[in-house]
């Protein structure tokens, strides 16, 4: 179990929403996640009719630069 603020709650719900849209390589070392496909994230922003929208994005991108350092180790 985790905790989320309510000041992050709305990127954390739009960062779900995007979790089958990374931008993976594939390479002899294996899978090497990129980072999330931002067109996507800006669409599900938008669907979910989320105002102040450069916040929310700039705190999925947050929330993105702290998971890739966790998949890219495994």
């Amino acid at each position: 179990m985790f905790h989320v603020h309510p000041d992050n709650w709305k990127a954390f719900k739009v960062f779900d929403a995007c979790r089958t849209q990374w931008r993976v390589s594939i390479g002899m070392g294996g899978a090497v996640y990129q980072g999330l496909d931002y067109a996507a994230v800006v669409a599900v922003i938008n669907a979910m009719g989320i105002k102040k929208a450069s916040r929310v994005f700039n705190q999925v991108r947050t929330i993105e630069y702290g998971a890739l350092s966790v998949i890219n180790e495994q």
